[in-house]
């Protein structure tokens, strides 16, 4: 009888392919596969997923050569059903829509959301984690934009924050 080991996972954090600076069709092939040779656990405490590392503006002009995380919440949402913290670097020139945010995270329940992208609409964040409890808000200081945060239909719609949002405001 051997005595084998299942080595099971609880955080994910891809910042290490940040380092290879393969093309964005690389990128997300190495990801699902190294996703499906993981046992990963039903919740994860922590998933970090980074910036493009080869976005140019190349994908600036092909939008679909863009590294779009879909792909690997598809791969998560077989095993994973909770993510703790959610840390997402989006890029600031080829952002996911709020249609992808919501269709990537269909199935997974968030507690402390901190996707990097500015302006985030709040209705996006209360359809994609509808039992958020603590929120990073990224603004251009778009001042619409803040007020639609601070309205009635704002951040008021997430209902289970129970820590105040974080909020960071990039100047140029």
């Amino acid at each position: 009888m051997s005595n084998s080991v299942i080595v099971s996972y609880s955080h994910l954090d891809l910042s290490e392919y940040t380092e290879m600076k393969p093309s964005p069709p690389d990128f997300l092939n190495n990801i699902a596969q190294s996703l499906e040779k993981m046992n990963l656990d039903t919740i994860l405490h922590y998933v970090y997923l980074p910036k493009d590392p080869m976005l140019s503006e190349q994908s600036l002009d092909n939008p679909d050569e863009y590294v779009n995380y879909s792909v690997v919440f598809e791969s998560l949402r077989k095993k994973v059903k909770k993510i703790i913290k959610l840390k997402v670097e989006d890029n600031e020139d080829l952002p996911h829509s709020d249609e992808e945010i919501v269709n990537a995270l269909q199935g997974i329940d968030v507690e402390i959301w901190d996707w990097v992208q500015y302006d985030l609409c709040c209705d996006t964040i209360a359809k994609a984690a509808r039992n958020v409890k603590e929120v990073f808000l990224y603004s251009t200081g778009n001042k619409a934009v803040l007020q639609s945060w601070s309205s009635n239909e704002g951040l008021n719609k997430l209902k289970h924050v129970t820590c105040s949002a974080r909020l960071l405001i990039r100047l140029s």
